[in-house]
């Protein structure tokens, strides 16, 4: 994959954007970010970005553009190409799904086995009392 693109509304971002692009994260792996561009929907570059938004587009590497309406397809390659310029051509790969896919079910595993192991202590303390 070349580039993967974030569209993200005009202000503020929700709680239920921050919960998209955590799960675009968790699903793709810490290695998605190197390979992201962040769309801001804006009808005028001159108005600020929202703070929250600043974490999003700094976890991408700092890539990010607007579009509208009139924003043709032109900018949107130009931020792609210079996306592959920076990663060196590189791309995101199966591999790279893969080993962020195995790395989410070890982390799912822990969390289960931990949640175990405190459901046993818990019965373990009801029963001595």
């Amino acid at each position: 994959v070349h580039a993967f693109i974030i569209i993200i509304p005009k202000g503020p971002l929700t709680d239920e954007h921050k919960a998209e692009v955590e799960i675009f994260q968790t699903i793709f792996g810490s290695k998605i970010n190197d390979h992201t561009i962040v769309f801001i929907n804006q009808q005028s570059q001159r108005e600020l970005l929202h703070e929250s938004l600043h974490s999003v587009i700094k976890a991408c590497g700092g890539r990010y553009g607007f579009y509208s309406s009139r924003t043709d397809a032109a900018e949107l390659i130009t931020h792609v190409k210079d996306l592959l310029k920076e990663n060196s051509s590189h791309l995101y790969t199966k591999d790279m799904y893969t080993h962020a896919q195995i790395q989410t079910q070890l982390q799912y595993k822990r969390e289960k086995q931990n949640l175990q192991q405190q459901m046993t202590e818990r019965t373990m303390g009801n029963q001595t009392q």
